[in-house]
């Protein structure tokens, strides 16, 4: 049988979105990293949320990129 995990948002708006699933699961994120990806863990569910703009950003600057990414 198969069974969902996680189900992956990526988003235009990384605060809004935040804000939004914080309210509508009355919950902060389970986990979180920077402003870059949250994940909310609920009656065995999980929606996680991804912003693409921070990982644009950092190539942008081209700051210390190999902490971040590999080969």
């Amino acid at each position: 049988m198969l069974s969902l995990g996680c189900t992956y948002l990526i988003v235009k708006d990384f605060e809004k979105s935040l804000a939004f699933y914080e309210a509508l699961l009355e919950m902060k994120p389970t986990a979180q990293r920077f402003d870059r990806w949250a994940q909310f863990n609920f009656n065995g569910n999980c929606i996680a949320l991804f912003n693409p703009k921070y990982d644009e950003d950092l190539i942008k600057r081209r700051e210390n990129l190999e902490a971040h990414y590999d080969k």
